[in-house]
């Protein structure tokens, strides 16, 4: 079995450090890795127990109604396990666990019925409740005879243990429960009783109210990712699978725990579920293998973009031409594989390498409609401007603590062809995605400066991401060019967010990032908010940092 990744830490949103830009910036960037640390070091949220499924079916009804031939639409729905019959099993419950090595001995199941607390199921300190693998499924039943054979090594991943006033109470409290349609809520406490999941049931999310003919289910396939207000939850009439995946969409869907069991990349069906967190989960390597033809990679890591070919011609006029070229490989992430995958060189200048070159993974390049994490590309950063390996990630984070968008950061082992490149910098990529996560909407015009401002020759540098017009660009120019300072000062603050480009500025020169907008007009992404209507400023290529003056004066 191989080892979950560690769960995902949330973002902090401590105001950032403040500094003088001075000589000492070294001993000043130990402070702000220092900050920088503590950040990183957030609790996790993530679920290590959730449930998965109920049974709702009153005992003097069918799944769907009808009788014991045919439901009420002429088709017989019921249970995958017991089939079609009256209370479709009884009352019962399902749980699924998302973390290896898990201890459950003492934790508590609470039963909430129409806003109250109905009874409450300990497990027992058996040791059946240690070291329990990802992907197992338990049952928790009134009915259903125990059965804890359970050996994950044999493909036996259930566990089903009974409650009720007959059962052994070896494993769980020996006590009848409800499961019905009246608003059933779980919550599921460990044994030091702090909530772990839950609220979880009818009424937590208005996806449809549980009638006594019906399950209640997860539509997607169980990760550490899945929450109690999940959209995913969902109503049922057509079929129930008691100790096995769920199946849904008239049985085209079915649950996925390969991810779970095999410690590999989980995969989304349900759009509301986010499973980005775990891709730049700073506790967690990637590990990332690309499979290339060698001719290719040749090309590959020789491509890159000179000094004569960015500045000459018609410098200043239009973004420099794009030398690089993707090239189909097979990458396979955290056991993920994607065939196909577009594979391309990145960087300018200072982070050119041809043995450790940067690269860009776009999934879907060449039609692949795989994704890793809920994610179609990669921006893997070689890190050559600095050795610590540590700037880019603290210096995003350090941004974002201060309030402002940054791309999130942590770190990746890459192989091409069975051979080790070393440590590169996972850097989230600023496409539609990002937009959406940061500003909900992702119709705003995107901007990308590289050496690029807003003076007469320099302002057609600006590539323009996802449209043509470019009049946000223009206002701005325009306004630096009123000789009234108070009156330039208001036309600018109702172009942009100036609150939020000031302390972007001033991060900028807390961390001595010389070739960001601040220092060089250079690494950075401007975004027309569509909530505010105003320009936000946010970095990038945050790799030469915390002390290295500028190497070009």
């Amino acid at each position: 079995m191989v080892q979950r990744p560690a769960r995902p830490a949330p973002h902090r949103s401590e105001p950032g450090p403040r500094r003088p830009r001075s000589g000492s910036a070294h001993l000043a960037g130990c402070g702000l890795c220092l900050l920088a640390a503590l950040l990183f070091s957030a609790p996790s949220s993530a679920a290590t127990l959730i449930l998965n499924e109920y049974n709702a079916v009153s005992s003097i009804d069918w799944l769907n109604g009808g009788g014991p031939l045919m439901d009420d639409d002429g088709g017989t729905a019921g249970d995958l396990t017991f089939g079609r019959v009256l209370g479709n099993g009884g009352d019962w419950f399902e749980l699924v666990l998302t973390e290896n090595g898990a201890d459950l001995r003492g934790w508590k199941l609470d039963i909430h019925v129409n806003g109250s607390l109905d009874t409450t199921l300990v497990l027992s300190p058996h040791p059946l409740w240690t070291q329990l693998e990802a992907g197992t499924i338990i049952t928790i039943s009134e009915d259903q005879a125990e059965d804890v054979s359970y050996d994950p090594g044999s493909g036996d991943w259930t566990i089903n243990v009974q409650a009720n006033v007959g059962a052994s109470g070896a494993y769980i409290t020996a006590w009848t429960f409800p499961v019905n349609q009246e608003d059933w809520q779980l919550v599921i406490r460990d044994d030091q009783g702090a909530t772990v999941f839950g609220p979880s049931g009818e009424g937590v999310v208005a996806t449809g109210g549980v009638n006594s003919r019906e399950i209640w289910r997860l539509e997607e396939d169980p990760s550490l990712f899945i929450v109690e207000s999940s959209l995913c939850y969902d109503d049922a009439d057509t079929r129930s699978s008691w100790g096995l995946p769920n199946v849904w969409s008239s049985g085209t869907k079915v649950q996925d725990f390969t991810s779970l069991r095999t410690g590999s990349a989980p995969t989304s069906q349900c759009n509301d579920l986010d499973l980005t967190p775990m891709a730049f989960d700073p506790d967690h390597i990637l590990d990332v293998d690309i499979v290339v033809d060698p001719a290719d990679w040749e090309v590959l890591r020789k491509q890159q973009r000179g000094l004569m070919e960015t500045f000459g011609g018609a410098c200043g006029l239009a973004p420099a031409p794009d030398p690089y070229t993707f090239f189909s490989a097979d990458v396979t992430v955290d056991g993920t594989t994607v065939t196909g995958a577009g594979v391309r060189k990145k960087g300018f200048f200072g982070s050119l390498d041809r043995q450790k070159p940067s690269l860009k993974i776009d999934f879907g390049e060449f039609g692949s409609e795989t994704k890793v994490y809920g994610m179609e590309r990669l921006t893997l950063n070689n890190g050559r401007q600095d050795p610590s390996q540590l700037d880019q990630c603290l210096s995003y984070e350090l941004f974002r603590a201060s309030g402002l968008v940054a791309s999130r950061c942590n770190f990746a082992h890459v192989k091409v062809n069975g051979t080790s490149l070393g440590i590169f910098m996972n850097v989230e990529s600023i496409k539609e995605p990002f937009l959406v996560r940061n500003y909900g909407d992702s119709t705003g015009n995107l901007y990308e400066g590289t050496t690029a401002d807003f003076l007469e020759y320099w302002i057609g540098v600006f590539e323009k991401k996802n449209n043509q017009d470019g009049s946000e660009l223009e206002a701005v120019k325009a306004a630096l060019e009123i000789s009234d300072d108070a009156q330039a000062l208001a036309a600018l603050q109702a172009i942009i967010d100036y609150d939020k480009f000031l302390t972007f500025w001033v991060m900028d020169g807390l961390i001595g990032n010389w070739d960001g907008y601040a220092g060089n007009a250079n690494n950075f992404w401007i975004y027309n908010n569509p909530t505010t209507g105003l320009l936000e400023f946010f970095p990038w290529s945050l790799d030469d940092v915390f002390g290295r003056d500028n190497p070009l004066t």
